[in-house]
């Protein structure tokens, strides 16, 4: 829903007509020039003004620049809204003239209902791309600006902790994105504080709505997700007792962050890009209207989406609104620096947690921990030093308690997760997993048996013959085998037609330059 602004002396006779073609939107109605900018200075965030090139003087000194003075005004603090003239009068050189001091549009009185619906949508795409440019000419100023280096005083007020260059550095990024509407993707390893760094821009966004967020590991089901993400009304499938809004409508003047988004489903990213593009929800059962929500989304991943993209496993239009500008977040053990200040951060929710005594880092224990390598990242550490604590017996947490603690968590149950993606390789480098699709799903996991099953079928284009590459169709066992493969990718909603459709897609337009997206 736009927000219009129709500045006419003579307002009532085209009213009607207007408010038949503006449908759907909140449009306001002013009589003349100085009502329409007092509008404008208290709602503030008019999309179009339809203005009328001939009023009565007001802010003009003559009869034929009425119109234009008002414009001119609007300008002055408003130069990024369309402004559409209307005119009873064809008077082409004030037109003209409007059009070259930077109007958007012209259309004679009465106004045609077509035209003018067609006028009102170019307008508010145009609207849309000005402030885009806007936001990317405002970040190329700021970061012309001089760089704040490494050490420097830190706010307490941000949620993503360190003192390095690299931390510096994504904070000041994070600053000037926050208050856009720029897209953002942040990429970085599994528990290096992806999430702490989005609610980071939430709150130095300005926005006044919720943060809502999702991990898309659990939108395995497109029903799911569509309830999940765009709610259901009361009766709309058996348990659903009362109407429930989405993470949309939950996050609606705020920010929905999405957490590893690549492990979306082909069918679910549809939906998502549909409500993008639209701006507009639709809840879960009959009857149920078209609701619009103004939500920012953040999205993120682990896992490399170009890749994806190339592979067919991710939408390149979704890809491209998503992520227009990036925020790569360094592992923990490229930046041993920040992990004094880390360590501080999470000992005092140690403390909250268990209500204990504060400790302290020796100076041996600290060189320790800045040395190990940090695999599971800032997850990781918040674990040591949960253990340290609960196992110290004074006020300070030495080397061999450190050690003691690194060791448990390197004895921690790890190898399905350390091995996951390097099986998937191993079986496409022609290795076989004979033990079963069942035992592959028990150790490794349902999303590498996703990965696996979908990159091998587009590559055999056959269930039969991905079967057998990996192993899992032994000639022996052939009947059984094949039939079990067939239950499990049922299970996991893989279908062959939609795997190989994927892939022509990404065939077909294998001659775009993908170096745009780096």
């Amino acid at each position: 829903m736009a927000q219009i602004l129709v500045i006419d002396d003579a307002v009532e006779e085209i009213k009607p007509a207007l408010q038949a073609v503006f449908l759907g939107h909140r449009v306001f109605f002013a009589n003349s020039g100085g009502e329409g900018i007092q509008i404008l200075e208290r709602m503030g965030a008019i999309d179009v003004v339809f203005l009328d090139i001939r009023m009565p003087p007001e802010l003009g000194p003559d009869r034929e620049r009425e119109g234009l003075a008002v414009f001119e005004a609007l300008q002055e603090e408003h130069f990024d809204l369309p402004v559409v003239f209307l005119s009873a009068f064809d008077d082409l050189p004030t037109v003209n003239r409007a059009l070259t001091r930077g109007g958007f549009w012209y259309l004679k009185k009465p106004p045609d209902l077509n035209e003018t619906k067609a006028v009102l949508g170019r307008a508010l795409e145009e609207r849309k791309r000005r402030l885009n440019q806007f936001d990317q000419q405002r970040l190329k100023w700021l970061r012309s600006r001089p760089r704040k280096k490494a050490g420097d005083k830190l706010d307490k007020e941000w949620g993503f902790q360190g003192q390095s260059q690299a931390v510096v550095e994504l904070r000041q990024e994070v600053t000037l994105l926050a208050p856009t509407r720029i897209p953002v993707f942040l990429f970085g390893e599994t528990g290096i504080g992806k999430e702490v760094l989005a609610k980071d821009i939430h709150r130095f966004s300005g926005r006044r709505g919720n943060f809502v967020a999702i991990n898309c590991n659990e939108l395995r089901n497109p029903a799911l997700a569509s309830d999940r993400l765009f709610g259901h009304s009361k009766g709309a499938f058996t348990g659903a007792t009362s109407s429930e809004p989405g993470a949309f409508e939950l996050a609606d003047k705020g920010t929905l962050f999405l957490d590893e988004i690549s492990d979306l489903e082909w069918a679910i990213q549809g939906m998502l890009l549909r409500v993008l593009q639209e701006g507009e929800v639709q809840r879960l059962g009959v009857g149920e209207d078209l609701k619009e929500v103004d939500v920012r989304v953040l999205a993120a991943s682990h896992r490399n989406l170009h890749d994806a993209v190339e592979r067919g496993e991710f939408r390149e239009d979704l890809f491209f609104r998503l992520a227009q500008e990036f925020l790569n977040i360094p592992p923990l053990r490229e930046r041993p620096e920040d992990i004094p200040v880390l360590c501080d951060w999470i000992l005092r929710d140690i403390w909250t947690e268990l209500g204990s005594q504060p400790v302290t880092i020796s100076q041996s224990g600290m060189e320790m921990l800045k040395q190990h390598h940090w695999r599971g990242n800032v997850r990781e550490l918040q674990a040591v030093l949960r253990k340290a604590v609960l196992r110290a017996k004074t006020c300070k947490l030495d080397a061999s308690l450190i050690d003691r603690c690194l060791s448990l968590g390197i004895k921690a149950p790890s190898k399905s997760k350390e091995s996951e993606s390097d099986i998937v390789e191993r079986i496409l480098a022609g290795e076989k997993f004979t033990a079963g699709v069942r035992k592959f799903r028990d150790q490794f996991g349902e999303f590498a048996l996703r990965d696996l099953l979908s990159r091998v079928i587009r590559q055999t284009r056959s269930v039969k013959s991905a079967g057998e590459w990996i192993g899992f169709i032994r000639p022996e066992t052939f009947d059984k085998d094949f039939s079990n493969l067939r239950f499990w990718m049922k299970q996991l909603g893989l279908k062959r037609k939609d795997l190989l459709r994927h892939k022509s897609s990404v065939e077909d337009e294998s001659n775009r330059d993908w170096r745009m997206m780096e």
